[in-house]
């Protein structure tokens, strides 16, 4: 996992596969991550649609985002207060992240992410 791959929240951006399909701009894997979204959850989308540069830099440069990510409360908030991550934010772990956590199914991996970032020796 690396920090820079992080969501606001703690997701591992890194191995989503909108994510990785982008990094490696792969109209394949594009196409492959159509596939399963449409066979797993019935959602239908354009392979050439299926781009997402990840939440830091989606954020603060305005590059492509997906799904639910684009609507996040997290976003303008990090934003706002200029961090990389909700670890490094002064009001951690506010109401909204602790919201958000509620909300994502991999919250426990999540958690984890960011508690190692905001251990006193890696600050």
């Amino acid at each position: 996992m690396s920090k820079q791959e992080l969501g606001f929240c703690g997701v591992d951006c890194g191995i989503c596969p909108v994510f990785i399909a982008t990094k490696a701009n792969s109209d394949e894997k594009r196409k492959e991550v159509a596939e399963l979204l449409a066979k797993k959850y019935g959602v239908e989308v354009k392979p050439e649609d299926l781009n997402c540069t990840g939440c830091y830099p989606a954020t603060m440069n305005g590059t492509a985002i997906m799904g639910h990510c684009a609507t996040c409360v997290l976003r303008p908030c990090a934003k706002e207060h200029g961090v990389r991550t909700c670890a490094e934010c002064p009001e951690y772990a506010c109401e909204k992240l602790q919201k958000v956590w509620q909300e994502i199914p991999n919250s426990d991996e999540a958690k984890s992410n960011l508690f190692a970032i905001k251990k006193p020796d890696n600050l």
